[in-house]
């Protein structure tokens, strides 16, 4: 996204009653680059120690704003009662790119809590910064 700027100098004039005061005058205009910010496809990651020592990296990536929403719509029963399974199961299967998990993965590693609680908190800080 380009941002135009401009450059302003200052000259002196008067006013309809004759005092004098110094009125700011373009003197040149130019782009400057910008980046964008970009939510979607942000990454972050975790490591844990797993039970034989070895280190794993899980790593997040960010599905976006609307998707985000939707997985946190999907994790309600019909009365509205907050299903943390179907909230987990979206965030193994949408949001933890790597190493892929499900269910069973953890119950041979550690760390599931730990993972779960850094993708709950990559998502949320998305959603409200």
């Amino acid at each position: 996204m380009d941002e135009e700027l401009e450059t302003l100098d200052v000259e002196n004039d008067e006013d309809v009653d004759g005092n004098e005061y110094q009125k700011p005058v373009v003197t040149s205009t130019h782009k400057k680059q910008t980046q964008q910010y970009q939510k979607f496809g942000s990454t972050d990651s975790i490591s844990i120690t797993d039970t034989d020592d070895t280190v794993i990296e899980y790593k997040f990536q960010f599905p976006g704003v609307e998707e985000t929403v939707t997985l946190k719509d999907n994790a309600k029963s019909a009365d509205g009662v907050f299903i943390w399974h179907d909230y987990y199961k979206s965030i193994m299967d949408v949001v933890l790119v790597s190493p892929r998990t499900d269910f069973d993965y953890w119950e041979n590693h550690k760390g599931f809590g730990q993972v779960m609680e850094a993708g709950v908190d990559f998502l949320e800080r998305f959603l409200y910064e």
